[in-house]
Parts: C-alpha cells; sequence; structure tokens
C-alpha cells in the first residue's frame, strides 16, 4: 500500500512469515494468530472496518472488503504455496466462510486441498453470490443460450441473511454487517421456522406500509411507522452446508421450511421455471408492470457461488440506473464524484458530478459516510470543471438515475482510442445502498450498455 509508514509494512510483514512458518511447521494455533495478527494491524493502519472473530468464537467478519481483507488473502495464499490455484481456492474459501483464523487453521492442520471443502459457519455472514446484469430475456438468449431458468421478481428492499441456531436468530446486511434487533417480528418468525436446527437463509427485507399492506421502495425503509416483511429467496446452510447443492434443490428445501410459517414478516419468493424465451418475457413483462425492478434468473442446477459473479445467476432490469462509487467532494460546489469499476484495469472511474439530491436523513448519513471516508491526503485536483479537494475512499455505494449516457472529454469512463470517454446526461443522486459494497458497483461494460444521446454509439465490450 503505498504511502504507508515503514513500520506498518515491517510489522505486515512479520505476521506473514510467522503464518507461512506456522503452516511449514503444522501448527494451527501459531498460524490462526499470525493471520488474526495481521488483519488486526493492517485493520489498525488502513482504518478498515474489520471485525475479527475470536478464537473459536463464529462471529461476524470481515464487513468490508479493504487493506485488511486484501492482505489477509494474500498471506493465507502464500503461506498455501502462492500458486493461482491456491489463491482462487483461498478466496473461494473465504467467501464461504469469512473467518481468516479458521482458514489458518485448516492450513496447518490439513492443508490446501481441505480449503475446497470449507463451507458456511453459523453467525459468520456469507459473501453473497453476486448476478451478472443483462438488458432484455432476448440477450440472455443470444449471449447465453436460452433456458432452463428459475426467475424471482427483482426486489427493492434490503438484502438480509438469517442465522439462526443455538445462540438465536442473527441478522446481517450484505456488507456483513449485524442488521441489530430492531425487526423483532422477522426474528421472532425465524425461530419458528428453524424448530431446533442450524440453518442461513438469504432474503430481501422490504418496507411495508401498514394501513394499506403495499409493498414501498427502499427510500421508506427508515421512515417512521413502517412495517417490514422479509422474502426468503435462498437456503445456504441446513445443519451442514448447503451451497454447494443445485438451485433448484435448494429452492424447494426452503419452500418446505417456510410452508408451517404463519407470520406475514417471513414469507417464500415467488418463482417461476421457465424453459423458453416467450414464457420468459411473459414473465419479466408481467413483474415489470406490478412494479417491480425486474427479475432475478438462476440455472436450475448450479450451486451457490458465494462472492462471485457468473452467468449461472443474472439479472435483467431496465436500465437507466447506475451504482456508483462516490470517489471525491467538491466543497465549492458541494458536489460528489461518481465513478464505476473498470474490469479491465482493476480501478474506479469517473463518469459525472452529482449532487446529493436525496431526501432528510439520508443527506446526514451521506454526509457522516463522506466524513468517514475523507482521506488525509488530498491533492486537489480539477475533473470536468470542478475541484476534487476531498478524495474519498471508495466506499460509499449510491444508486444515481439519469436519462442517456453521451461522450465527453471531461471524463475518462469508457475512453478508447478515440480519446472521448462517456458521462450520464442529467444525472441525480436517487438513494444511498446501504445494503451494497463497492464490489458491486456497475461495471463500465455495463455503463456503456445505457442507450446513448446524440446519435454517438459506445464500444459493446465483451463481458
Amino acid at each position: 500500500m503505498p504511502g504507508r509508514p515503514s513500520e506498518e509494512q515491517a510489522a505486515e510483514r512479520m505476521y506473514r512469515d510467522q503464518l507461512i512458518s506456522a503452516v511449514e511447521r503444522a501448527d494451527p494455533d501459531a498460524a490462526s494468530q499470525a493471520v488474526l495478527s495481521l488483519a488486526a494491524s493492517v485493520q489498525f493502519a488502513s482504518g478498515d472496518q474489520l471485525t475479527l472473530p475470536g478464537f473459536g468464537q463464529p462471529v461476524p467478519a470481515i464487513p468490508t472488503r479493504g487493506a485488511a481483507e486484501n492482505a489477509v488473502l494474500k498471506a493465507l495464499a502464500t503461506a498455501g504455496g502462492g500458486t493461482p490455484a491456491v489463491n482462487r481456492l483461498v478466496r473461494e474459501a473465504y467467501a464461504r466462510c469469512p473467518d481468516p483464523g479458521r482458514l489458518a487453521r485448516i492450513l496447518a492442520q490439513q492443508g490446501t486441498e481441505e480449503l475446497d471443502e470449507v463451507g458456511p459457519r453459523l453467525y459468520v455472514p456469507v459473501h453473497p453470490a453476486l448476478a451478472t446484469r443483462f438488458r432484455s430475456p432476448e440477450e440472455v438468449w443470444e449471449k447465453l443460450k436460452g433456458g432452463p431458468w428459475l426467475l424471482e421478481p427483482k426486489l427493492d428492499g434490503w438484502e438480509c441473511q438469517i442465522h439462526s441456531g443455538p445462540r438465536g436468530v442473527r441478522l446481517f446486511a450484505r456488507s456483513g454487517q449485524p442488521m441489530g434487533g430492531k425487526w423483532t417480528e422477522l426474528i421472532e418468525a425465524a425461530k419458528t421456522v428453524s424448530a431446533g436446527r442450524e440453518l442461513i437463509i438469504e432474503s430481501e427485507v422490504l418496507a411495508v406500509d401498514p394501513r394499506t399492506a403495499a409493498i414501498l421502495p427502499a427510500t421508506a425503509m427508515k421512515s417512521v411507522g413502517i412495517q417490514h416483511k422479509a422474502v426468503a429467496y435462498d437456503l445456504l446452510y441446513l445443519d451442514v452446508d448447503w451451497t454447494r447443492r443445485r438451485c433448484d434443490e435448494r429452492s424447494t428445501a426452503l419452500r418446505e421450511l417456510l410452508s408451517g410459517v404463519t407470520s406475514d414478516e417471513l414469507t417464500f419468493t415467488e418463482q417461476r421455471h421457465v424453459e423458453g424465451l416467450d414464457t420468459f418475457k411473459h414473465v419479466f413483462d408481467q413483474w415489470a408492470s406490478e412494479g417491480y425492478e425486474g427479475l432475478v434468473a438462476k440455472r436450475p442446477d448450479a450451486p451457490y457461488e458465494a462472492g462471485s459473479r457468473t452467468r449461472n445467476r443474472i439479472k435483467i432490469k431496465p436500465v437507466g440506473t447506475v451504482d456508483a462509487v462516490l470517489v471525491g467532494y467538491s466543497t465549492e460546489r458541494r458536489a460528489y464524484l461518481a465513478a464505476v469499476w473498470d474490469t479491465d484495469i482493476s480501478q474506479f472511474i469517473p463518469f459525472a458530478w452529482v449532487y446529493s439530491s436525496v431526501k432528510g436523513f439520508d443527506k446526514a448519513t451521506l454526509a457522516a459516510a463522506r466524513d468517514a471516508a475523507a482521506l488525509p491526503d488530498s491533492v486537489p485536483v480539477s475533473i470536468a470543471g470542478r475541484l476534487v479537494d476531498v478524495r474519498l475512499a471508495p466506499e460509499i455505494v449510491v444508486e444515481i438515475e439519469g436519462d442517456r449516457i453521451r461522450p465527453s472529454s471531461d471524463y475518462p469512463c469508457g475512453r478508447r482510442q478515440e480519446g472521448r470517454g462517456w458521462t450520464l446526461h442529467a444525472p441525480k443522486m436517487a438513494r444511498i445502498r446501504e445494503d451494497k459494497l463497492p464490489i458491486d458497483a456497475t461495471t463500465v461494460a455495463e455503463f456503456l450498455e445505457i442507450p446513448p444521446r446524440m446519435g454517438f454509439d459506445p464500444p459493446r465490450w465483451p463481458r
């Protein structure tokens, strides 16, 4: 990490070397202590919001993905041999169970091969599987060669991972942060489902109008007097690891688990099995007309691929919104510099300035997040006529609305040989995506699929 003091780099090297030595000696206790010390030291130096599990205590781990997490994964892979195959095993195991101490013990006791057998652990939130975005059912059929698919409506809420076991029910946000005990009815409903069994369920918590029972937008989630309802859509753990089982098998088991629940606070998602394009289009049009954001489609035979974005899980929703990361702030203009993820160079690339047009409490939340993400070594730089005098760590995810994209010489987003980049016309910040991580941000390729203005066609990059 550029700019870090030499003593911090020395501490990182020391703990990494201790981990490697412990793995070579087959000393699981020393390996676990070394990797936890490494993560804690990098967390302290970088300011990452990293919560480490205690020894033998399966508690929440790694709510953010920053310097501490990267240092841990790199050190574990190095201790296991440092090959690309080991690096893949470490990252996949960590996505299923982000407990670095446990992974270090497995490396020391059993070797790298056992990492492939690591599954979810109760009360340690699994990294969510990510969906690849497509524009239409026709594009899915063209690029992915048709069905079959399991379809679910795309809901406008907060993702919630429900863990239930001997220590009660715990709710975790998409980021891995505990969601607290404010949804007592949902917690009670989850207790009736588990009935003494250990389980991990993925769900979406929706805001509900208590008078009409109508589903409200996610922006109403924190409003006073709003009720909440969780719609469950995947089963990750039921006494044993279920992530490697088929999607349709997980769905059937989850539906059966929830069949005896009489509470409205926890229900099973609507789901359709489709084979042909005409049926796929009909379901998509129907759900769009009913006000859903779109749909999520899963391959019936696919496992749960934690932390990965694959073509076994896709989403279709109308383009025109961007999940962006804020990377800068102009104090003079009170505007934020928004960026999307460029997979080619692994960087966030700016595409627009946007003002904080979110409402009430969201403005206060955004200001607090901005202050927390501000980097101390900001060097003022001018982008598109505005001065970035506060650089922001890429932590804040917001949803930005706009009608079309257009070419621009001021922004580097999508810039190639022709020398122009692309920006979003009339961008408006719709809401803060507290339920999303920077890894979930829109990519440049997805951004360029928004219909263009002024007759210019952006490059259509391969996914």
